[in-house]
């Protein structure tokens, strides 16, 4: 295909786009109407988008703007999307090299900071306990505020330790064949009286027939918390968060849906990226490191599936997680392993632990 502009689109337009060092294309429906240098480089001539996108990402594209995987050249990019006069503009960025950062070595942080919480979880198992019976409200709420910090710092110190493992298939999944329309309905039960507590309230819908596939429980419900906390932060009181459960055949689709902040298109583009902050700054109660998404994102890959992002500023956020039907339960001695029965968590409430970022210090009384 000819990388002539359409008439309808300015050559000022054409002269943006041909400064990017990323491929670039115009879509209208499936056809590349333009493409820049960068993308005529990793995709010749091909007339259609649908070569280089899963079905599932190019459904995710016909909405608001969207960050989605595309394959090109044998390379997978996390594809950039948004509306464009009455196109679609496609810009495909290289999944970022954290080489500079040494995962082994937060991965060590991680554990330090796992040791020395399990220290001090000890000790507040003996005192919190008794500074609640305290009728003092101020030594109430510092008690509650005492724990919500434990619960956090357990949190960034399992990111830390976990993440990298995760990536990396060095912690690899211990399969079940489970109902994930029971396994929501049990995840929703425990977390929609924490969502509650900041006035959001919690839906859930499933398809009316079975839906099966082999996950790994522990990793699939924290990422799902992980998801549910992000929604939590950003949707104020009065919201609705929808979580709904879809049956594509050869694989299954978790949607979590907010009705909160949304996006910026510069922040969705990056959305992925480890230690990348949008909006919040550090003196904001919703400030985090950035590895909520990339955990999510690598615990797809485990289930093979992957995550899709679809926001628009102001009217909400949409993340989608698939999971491939076709994996198969890990074997028997594998179940059997000190890795299935590990407790990410150790002996936190998981609500209570992956939400903590997103409730208020009462949750933690």
């Amino acid at each position: 295909m000819s990388n002539k502009m359409p008439e309808l689109y300015a050559q000022e337009a054409a002269a943006v786009l041909e400064t990017l060092p990323e491929p670039a294309f115009l879509v209208r429906g499936e056809r590349i109407v333009y493409r820049n240098a960068a993308a005529s480089r990793v995709t010749g001539d091909a007339p259609s988008i649908a070569a280089f996108l899963s079905p599932e990402a190019l459904a995710a594209c016909g909405g608001a703007a969207a960050e989605v995987p595309i394959e090109l050249a044998g390379q997978t990019y996390d594809a950039f999307v948004r509306p464009q006069d009455g196109c679609r503009l496609i810009v495909a960025r290289p999944r970022p090299d954290y080489e500079f950062l040494d995962f082994d070595v937060l991965s060590a942080v991680g554990q330090t900071l796992r040791q020395d919480l399990a220290a001090l979880w000890d000790a507040a198992s003996v005192l919190l306990p008794l500074l609640e019976e305290q009728e003092d409200p101020q030594v109430r709420r510092q008690t509650a505020r005492v724990s919500q910090g434990l619960h956090r710092l357990a949190r960034l110190a399992g990111n830390l330790t976990d993440l990298a493992g995760y990536q990396d298939g060095s912690a690899p999944g211990c399969l079940t064949t489970t109902d994930l329309c029971a396994f929501l309905e049990g995840l929703c039960g425990r977390i929609r009286p924490l969502a509650r507590l900041v006035q959001v309230e919690l839906e859930l819908r499933c398809p009316p027939q079975a839906v099966t596939a082999a996950v790994d429980r522990q990793k699939l419900e924290r990422a799902l918390l992980n998801l549910v906390s992000n929604a939590l932060r950003y949707t104020p009181a009065g919201g609705l968060l929808l979580l709904r459960l879809e049956d594509f055949g050869h694989a299954a689709h978790i949607t979590l849906t907010d009705n909160g902040a949304g996006m910026a298109p510069s922040d969705l583009a990056t959305a992925f990226n480890r230690y990348a902050h949008h909006g919040p700054q550090p003196d904001d109660a919703r400030w985090g490191v950035g590895l909520g998404l990339s955990l999510v994102r690598a615990v797809a890959a485990l289930h093979g599936g992957t995550v899709m992002l679809n926001a628009e500023e102001g009217r909400g956020t949409s993340v989608t997680l698939s999971l491939s039907r076709r994996l198969q339960p890990s074997p028997a001695e594998a179940l059997r392993s000190p890795i299935a029965s590990y407790d990410y968590a150790g002996s936190a409430d998981h609500g209570l632990l992956e939400l903590s970022d997103a409730l208020p210090p009462d949750a933690f009384f």
